[in-house]
């Protein structure tokens, strides 16, 4: 039983978070705080940030309004945090030329992290040129990120018991009913990174 999202091509029992409803929820936050000019910075390769991107786009058609993306190259079976700061050139070049203020969502805290850095490094002001939210709810990377990045917080607790779960049943000779479950975001933790009027 996994309860990574990572590897959906292994048929392997798995406990993943709702990666559409948290791209959806990205979208309502920044809807709610007025911003007309909307970016995603994610991975190419993993199905989790594409999914993301879909319900973030998705959310945002519905209300009028488009978003750019910043894609970083991945190699596959490689965590999606390896040599990002590495690759952040390209990202500060992206987000000099987006038009502002721009409400950028992050596929995962590490990217978060990393577009913080470069925000900084390119002398672009959080929340004021660029409110910047990210998910994971990580609380170190959050706060190494200045200011605190705001955050889509997951359900982790729940999705371990329902892993458990799970483990249990196959454990116990029980055949599950369902191989996929898939767990709702529990909601946006707002910090000073997206916090502005």
């Amino acid at each position: 039983v996994t309860i990574s999202g990572m590897l959906p091509e292994y048929p392997i029992p798995r406990v993943s978070p709702d990666d559409e409803a948290i791209g959806h929820l990205a979208a309502e936050h920044f809807l709610e705080r007025g911003y007309t000019q909307f970016a995603f910075v994610g991975y190419q390769e993993f199905d989790f940030s594409q999914h993301r991107l879909a319900g973030y786009e998705n959310r945002l058609r519905r209300g009028g309004f488009a978003t750019e993306s910043f894609l970083f190259q991945q190699r596959r079976n490689t965590h999606p945090g390896v040599d990002l700061l590495t690759k952040a050139p390209g990202l500060r070049k992206w987000l000099l030329d987006r038009p502002r203020p721009l409400a950028l969502f992050a596929a995962n805290a590490m990217i978060g992290f990393c577009t913080s850095i470069a925000c900084h490094e390119s002398e672009l002001r959080i929340p004021d040129d660029i409110a910047l939210l990210d998910v994971d709810n990580d609380e170190l990377l959050s706060k190494l990120s200045n200011p605190p990045n705001s955050s889509v917080a997951l359900a982790t607790h729940r999705m371990g018991y329902e892993g458990a779960r799970m483990l249990d049943n196959l454990m116990s000779g029980v055949k599950p009913l369902e191989t996929a479950i898939t767990i709702p975001p529990i909601g946006v933790v707002v910090r000073q990174s997206s916090d502005a009027l």
